[in-house]
């Protein structure tokens, strides 16, 4: 398995100054406050999907690597179903 280049997860949505992605120890990830006065409902819309990524990515891969085994496969789809949730909360 390669070891990943990009900031470890989980990463969060963070209100405090304007719209932006953190890791989980408050250093930014992303800057998604181009458009937060003007479109605030976007601006967050777009860091909760980016704060879902590393979850995302996870669940994909663990789709993948059990993609033959029934029980991990549900699992798998439980992790994805939780990081769309994330990104997307009703």
């Amino acid at each position: 398995m390669r070891t990943p280049k990009f900031t470890p997860g989980p990463w969060r949505v963070s209100l405090s100054d304007e719209c932006a992605v953190v890791d989980r120890d408050g250093c930014d990830i992303a800057d998604c406050g181009a458009l937060y006065e003007s479109e605030p409902e976007q601006c967050e819309a777009n860091a909760r999907l980016i704060a879902a990524s590393p979850d995302m990515l996870e669940a994909l891969k663990a789709i993948i690597d059990n993609r033959w085994l029934t029980r991990r496969v549900q699992e798998s789809i439980n992790k994805a179903e939780r990081a769309i949730e994330k990104a997307e909360p009703k």
